[in-house]
């Protein structure tokens, strides 16, 4: 959740705070952090930053994993 507050935060800020005033800069300060909020999530949810998606996924490979092991 941390990394997608961080990523809405950056776009509203550039969009309704003037950003740059460059859209093409606008839009490497958004691909950047985007790029960045990946690399940081990675290992916690897979690069999900969506966090309803991030849990559900979680949730699923817990118990088909768990499901898996048990029936061998």
């Amino acid at each position: 959740m941390l990394s997608t507050a961080i990523f809405i935060s950056v776009i509203l800020a550039l969009k309704y705070h003037k950003g740059t005033g460059h859209d093409i800069l606008d839009a490497e300060g958004i691909s950047f952090t985007l790029y960045g909020m990946i690399n940081f999530s990675r290992g916690i949810s897979g690069s999900c930053l969506n966090p309803a998606v991030g849990i559900v996924q979680s949730i699923f490979t817990y118990f088909m994993v768990s499901k898996t092991y048990e029936a061998s």
